[in-house]
C-alpha cells in the first residue's frame, strides 16, 4: 500500500509528534468486518475526517462510546486540561465510556477511519467478563454513534539520525500500529526497512491481520511471530531478543507487564539509554482501563 502524503502532517518525522488538545469529532460506525478470528477492523465516517491529518502512523485517539442502554450525546470541544478531565465534568448522563485505540487507516477522500479491536476469543457482547469497549464492538452495526478524539503519536524517526537500526516489538492490541509504521517507511522512506526488525508476540496468531508475515518478513532486517501463554509471552520474547543483536532504538507497546519488561530488558541487558526505547501499556491484564 503506498500512502498518500496529504493523509500526515509530515512525512519527516524526525522528533516524536506532539498535538494540542483538539477537538472530539462525532462520527457514524459504517463497517464492522473480522478480519481474523480475533480481531474485528471498525470504520467510522464523518465529514470532518476528510480534513483531519494524522500526527503519525501510529496516532492514538479516545474512543467514546456509549454506557450500555444509553445513545451517545456529542461531547463539547475541551476548552482545557486533559480529555479525562474534561469528561469527567459531565453528568452521569452525558458521560460516555472512554478506551483508546490507534488509527490503522484514514481515507481523507471520504472522511472515513479505520481501527481495531482485538477479542481475545470472546463472541458474545454480554459476556459479563469483558470491559466496555469490546461489549461495544461485539455489538457494534452500521449506524451507531460514537466519537473519536485525535490524540498523538509514539513512533518517530529519531534513530535515522544515526543510532543505527530499530526494533518495533507489540502485542496484538500494538500490532495495527507496527503496521502502520511500516507501511509509512515502505511509501515515503523504503530505505530504512533493512535496519527494522519486527517482533509480533500473542498466545495466538488468530489476533494478528492474515498474512504480514508473507508481506514483511523479506522486506525487513528481523522479522519474527512469537507464540506463548499470554502469562509466559514477556520470557519468550526476551529468550528471542537474546539471539539478536542490540538494536538503536526500541519501541514497544501492548500488555504494561509486557512493555515494561522489554524495556528493562532493553536498557538492562543492552545497555541501552532509556531516551531510546519508547514503551506504552497499552492494556492491563485482569483490569479495565479508560
Amino acid at each position: 500500500m503506498v500512502l498518500d502524503p496529504s493523509t500526515f502532517c509530515t512525512t519527516e518525522l524526525t522528533d516524536r509528534p506532539q498535538r494540542e488538545l483538539g477537538e472530539i469529532i462525532t462520527v457514524r460506525v459504517a463497517k464492522v468486518e473480522k478480519v481474523a478470528p480475533d480481531l474485528l477492523e471498525i470504520t467510522v465516517t464523518a465529514p470532518a475526517l476528510r480534513e483531519h491529518r494524522l500526527i503519525g502512523p501510529d496516532e492514538f485517539f479516545g474512543l467514546l462510546i456509549p454506557s450500555p442502554g444509553r445513545e451517545y450525546v456529542p461531547v463539547p470541544r475541551p476548552t482545557s486540561g486533559n480529555l479525562r478531565g474534561h469528561l469527567a465534568q459531565l453528568s452521569d448522563a452525558e458521560r460516555p465510556e472512554l478506551r483508546w485505540y490507534t488509527v490503522r487507516h484514514l481515507d481523507r477522500r471520504v472522511g472515513a477511519l479505520a481501527f481495531q479491536v482485538v477479542t481475545h476469543g470472546v463472541t458474545d457482547p454480554a459476556d459479563p467478563a469483558i470491559g466496555p469497549a469490546l461489549r461495544w464492538a461485539l455489538g457494534a452495526s452500521p449506524g451507531d454513534i460514537c466519537g473519536i478524539s485525535p490524540t498523538n503519536g509514539l513512533w518517530c524517526r529519531h534513530y535515522a539520525a544515526g543510532s543505527g537500526s530499530q526494533l518495533l516489538i507489540a502485542d496484538p492490541t500494538a500490532a495495527p500500529s507496527v503496521v502502520a509504521v511500516l507501511e509509512f517507511l515502505q511509501s515515503f522512506h523504503p530505505d530504512e526497512l533493512r535496519s527494522t526488525g519486527v517482533i509480533l508476540a500473542a498466545p495466538s496468531l488468530d489476533s494478528f491481520e492474515p498474512g504480514i508475515g508473507g508481506k514483511w518478513a523479506s522486506r525487513l532486517g528481523v522479522f519474527h511471530m512469537v507464540t506463548a501463554p499470554q502469562e509466559e509471552l514477556l520470557v519468550a520474547v526476551l529468550d528471542r531478543l537474546r539471539t539478536l543483536n542490540p538494536a538503536g532504538y526500541v519501541w514497544c507497546c501492548g500488555e504494561r507487564a509486557f512493555a515494561a519488561g522489554v524495556r528493562r530488558f532493553s536498557v538492562s541487558e543492552w545497555g541501552m539509554d532509556p531516551r531510546d526505547v519508547t514503551f506504552s501499556g497499552f492494556w492491563i491484564e485482569g483490569q479495565a482501563r479508560g
